[in-house]
């Protein structure tokens, strides 16, 4: 096998890319196999789980936790080096010492912590937080991190996500607040985000009450230019506070994600949150914007999309704004909207004469689950946007 070029070869196994059990065997030809099928070979992410959770149904069980701590550990092991995603799953109590005992997988680029606390509770144990100090010690390779469910202080929070040195983006989705980190919004004495950080996201079942006085407070870190808030809230602190983040961010945002969710089976969730996003949102503190995604639900959403299109976006002043993307769901139909179909309330034809007037614009994507005569009924409403050949539907 050594004939051939190195090069030769690589270009063969990366072309096998997706279909593991090729790459496996390619693994077992030669030595000068393994490296570049072993690559591929963990690329995808290596699943953990303590107890069976809906969706992760293909993890290892505890038993092969505990081979594979032990095979990690092991002074013959060859395999770590080539481990760069990892999903750890289960109690919080099982969690963190796991991934201290994973530390030699020290090139982990993207860590995914999912909570669950199968009738235990989700909170940090004291006697657990000094762990949230060593992990990313223990991983300074982490560039990506998720952390779903679990109960956090906003000190412990940032005393893990802060503590990864090289970290990209942070992903909230949901993390619920302790106690006192409910009840109280001033910002509180906790550790700014590493200047890293590029993406914030936080998801709808993630108090970001607790999150914008943080950056506030600290200020937003210099490479930061992706923020994604999905909300349920109706409070006007929440969106006075969403206002002074857009500000703090300034010129360095360029990507921007709002998703208003209304959960409740009255309109006047959606009207109320209406009224706030005119009163308080705007982006004339954004110039360079390159993409706003405004995610709404339509039953009962006509309002939001009314808010936005004629308080928020009109106050774009970003001469290089590429695309702007609404989040849409047939869920807006008659049958389930009690003044007619929600659809027509949107006022396509502001929007069509607001991206008109901007000339970068190349991109108005409807993100839906609509049916086929929906998308007619909107490119109908967008001629202007529809001659220039810049409205496209895609699935969410």
């Amino acid at each position: 096998m050594n004939t051939f070029p190195t090069e030769l070869i690589e270009q063969v196994i990366d072309n096998l890319s997706d279909d593991a059990f090729s790459i496996a065997s390619c693994g077992l030809v030669c030595r000068q196999w393994t490296p570049r099928s072993r690559y591929h070979l963990f690329a995808t992410p290596l699943d953990l789980q303590f107890s069976p959770l809906p969706g992760f149904s293909k993890g290892r069980t505890e038993p092969d936790i505990k081979a594979l701590k032990a095979l990690a550990r092991s002074p013959v092991q060859t395999f770590a080096p080539f481990v760069r995603a990892l999903n750890v799953m289960g109690p919080i109590g099982d969690i963190y010492p796991t991934l201290m005992d994973l530390a030699p997988l020290a090139n982990i680029a993207t860590l995914t912590v999912v909570c669950n606390g199968n009738g235990r509770s989700i909170a940090i144990p004291p006697e657990l937080e000094h762990l949230l100090r060593a992990v990313p010690l223990a991983f300074p390779r982490v560039r990506a991190l998720h952390l779903i469910g679990g109960e956090f202080t906003l000190a412990q929070l940032t005393a893990l996500a802060c503590g990864f040195p090289a970290l990209d983006a942070l992903y909230l989705d949901p993390v619920r607040w302790a106690f006192e980190d409910s009840t109280h919004r001033a910002a509180p004495r906790a550790r700014p985000l590493p200047a890293s950080v590029r993406t914030l996201d936080m998801g709808a079942g993630t108090g970001f009450y607790a999150v914008l006085p943080w950056i506030i407070a600290h200020g937003a870190p210099p490479a930061l230019d992706t923020l994604c808030i999905e909300t349920t809230s109706i409070s006007i602190k929440d969106f006075a506070g969403l206002r002074d983040v857009l500000r703090v961010l300034g010129p360095t945002l360029r990507h921007l994600e709002l998703f208003f969710i209304t959960r409740d089976v009255d309109a006047w969730w959606s009207k109320r949150k209406a009224v706030y996003i005119t009163q308080y949102l705007t982006l004339a503190h954004n110039p360079a914007l390159r993409s706003v995604r405004c995610g709404v639900v339509p039953r009962y959403g006509a309002e939001i999309c009314s808010a936005l299109i004629a308080s928020v976006l009109p106050t774009l002043c970003a001469p290089a704004l590429h695309c702007i993307a609404l989040l849409l769901d047939r869920a807006g139909r008659a049958v389930y909207a009690p003044h007619g179909d929600a659809l027509l309330l949107v006022p396509w034809g502001d929007l069509d004469r607001l991206v008109a007037a901007r000339p970068s614009v190349a991109r108005l994507e409807v993100l839906h689950d609509l049916y086929p005569a929906d998308e007619v009924l909107v490119t109908g409403a967008l001629p202007r946007c529809e001659a220039r050949g810049i409205v496209f539907f895609r699935p969410e």
